[in-house]
């Protein structure tokens, strides 16, 4: 990382669990500049989103069709659907990582 952020001091990373990290810097300078660098991203990959799209038929409330839905968007970290993989409600709900190099997809119109 202190190549991706152009440290000049060094860079103490400590896992504090649940996908949370403690990053210690030696200069003041460089943890400044990383604050103020925002968005931040790893491997040119944003922070994570919660999906919700609207109006799908009953039909498509499944586990199969939520993964190709959320593909769309970026890579599908999870999607809330129950013991039987499917979902209820008014809309799909899925959480993906959106990639910075891509647009965001407005609407998918197949399946």
């Amino acid at each position: 990382m202190s190549k991706v952020w152009n440290t000049t001091g060094w860079l103490e990373f400590s896992d504090m669990g649940e996908n949370k990290f403690l990053i210690e810097f030696q200069k003041e300078e460089d943890r400044q500049r990383v604050i103020k660098g925002r968005p931040w991203s790893l491997d040119r990959w944003l922070e994570v989103f919660w999906l919700q799209v609207d109006n799908m038929p009953l039909a498509y409330m499944t586990q199969e069709v939520r993964l190709h839905v959320g593909k769309c968007a970026g890579k599908v970290l999870d999607v809330i659907v129950d013991q039987w993989g499917l979902g209820w409600g008014k809309f799909l709900r899925l959480k993906v990582e959106v990639h910075i190099t891509k647009a965001l997809v407005k609407s998918i119109l197949k399946l």
